[in-house]
C-alpha cells in the first residue's frame, strides 16, 4: 500500500511538472509578445471572470493599424493561461 501511495505521488508530481512547465511557456510567449514591441488589450467582461489578453503588433506600416498576433485567457483562480487556436476560436489547455 506504501508502494502504491508512492507511485501516485510520483505521477502526480510529473503531471504537475509538465503543466507548470506549460505554464511557464505560455508566459514566455507573452513576455515575448510584449517585449517586441507589441501593444496588448486586456478585457475582464466575461461570464468567468478571466482575463482576456488580445496581443497585437503595431510596429512598421500604418501606425494606425494593430494585427492581432496572439489571444489569450488568464484565470486567476488557477493561473491558468490559455493561448486562443485562431481556427477553432477556443482556449487551449
Amino acid at each position: 500500500e506504501v508502494k502504491e501511495i508512492k507511485e501516485k505521488n510520483e505521477e502526480y508530481n510529473i503531471e504537475l511538472l509538465k503543466r507548470e512547465q506549460e505554464l511557464a511557456l505560455r508566459e514566455n510567449k507573452i513576455e515575448e509578445h510584449l517585449r517586441n514591441n507589441l501593444t496588448d488589450n486586456v478585457n475582464t467582461n466575461n461570464q468567468n471572470n478571466n482575463y482576456q489578453i488580445e496581443v497585437r503588433n503595431n510596429q512598421g506600416g500604418d501606425p494606425n493599424v494593430a494585427h492581432l498576433t496572439g489571444t489569450y485567457q488568464y484565470d486567476p483562480a488557477t493561473n491558468q493561461i490559455h493561448e486562443m487556436n485562431p481556427i477553432t476560436g477556443n482556449y487551449d489547455n
